[in-house]
């Protein structure tokens, strides 16, 4: 599994001006971050990695298609990276449909060094976290999918709050039997108790997955 906390992050910008590229690349260059610049989102997707960390930041007022709609198309076709839009004398109607969308941040320009380095900060920490949360939300699928039969139905029965001797009851076998199903099932998923299991469950979303 990759290292989040280690691997260095990348920040794309699109915008259709090359004078804003470069002013927007060197302000963020100088705190040592990867910048990769673009004309279109088009070769901005041909070259998105997709293992690392990062975020974009975007013109809303590209010339073919406004910048929500070109952050739509990015986040459709993978690249699915928090958003920071940027744009010259910005309407409120422009600044809602950005928030809505789930933008970081919507800059005037021209932008304000200290608003885009916080701005951008908090695109690569957000892009971090719900990177991790997928990794672990994959991890926990590939140990239900390692579970046995009697294994899950224990673990729905875990789930609902029964105890080892209404389990038992429940498969019409004896407790020791029982509290061996639920010792393996705690093993392969990792945890050491039910109360774990639960959290463990509801906080990863995992509902659908049984």
């Amino acid at each position: 599994m990759i290292d989040r906390m280690k691997t260095p992050p990348v920040v794309y910008v699109v915008d259709s001006s090359a004078l804003q590229r470069s002013l927007i690349a060197k302000t963020l260059a100088a705190e040592q971050l990867e910048v990769s610049c673009y004309e279109t989102c088009e070769s901005m997707l041909h070259s998105y990695q997709e293992d690392r960390p990062g975020c974009l930041v975007i013109d809303f007022s590209l010339p073919r298609s406004n910048g929500l709609e070109m952050a739509r198309f990015l986040r459709n076709s993978g690249a699915d990276i928090p958003v920071i839009f940027v744009a010259e004398r910005p309407s409120v109607t422009q600044a809602v449909a950005a928030m809505r969308f789930g933008a970081v941040d919507f800059l005037e320009k021209p932008v304000c060094d200290n608003a885009l380095l916080k701005a951008t900060r908090a695109g690569v920490e957000k892009d971090r976290q719900l990177r991790e949360q997928r990794d672990e939300h994959a991890g926990l699928l590939a140990r239900i999918e390692r579970l046995t039969k009697r294994e899950r139905e224990t673990m729905s029965l875990v789930l609902d709050g029964l105890s080892v001797k209404q389990i038992a009851s429940a498969f019409g076998i004896g407790l020791q039997t029982a509290a061996k199903h639920r010792a393996r099932l705690l093993n392969k998923m990792k945890v050491r108790s039910d109360a774990q299991l639960v959290r463990l469950y509801y906080a990863s979303s995992l509902t659908t997955a049984m």
